[in-house]
């Protein structure tokens, strides 16, 4: 069994990638708060499932200022990784 940090080191380095030189850039990181653009072939997020009701206050109106998919109603929390992903 491997930890989760032992399988990406697996999966980045030991894999045979059909000779393919891929060149890995990975960012961990908050993605909602990273401020630059980046160009990306792939975006693997695992957001966490929040309703409307367990954002705080702040955090509602933050998103609603940010996210146009955040602005009406009540929204979950999703919403921003997915309209983020589709902005870059």
């Amino acid at each position: 069994m491997f930890t989760p940090k032992e399988y990406v080191k697996k999966l980045l380095y030991e894999v045979d990638y059909e000779g393919k030189d891929i060149q890995w850039n990975i960012i961990n990181d908050n993605y909602l708060e990273y401020p630059n653009k980046i160009e990306a072939d792939y975006i693997v997020s695992n957001p966490p499932y929040l309703t409307y009701r367990d954002l705080d206050i702040y955090g509602r109106e933050s998103l609603k200022l940010r996210f146009i998919s955040c602005e009406h109603e009540k929204f979950d929390y999703y919403y921003t990784f997915i309209e983020k992903s589709i902005d870059y």
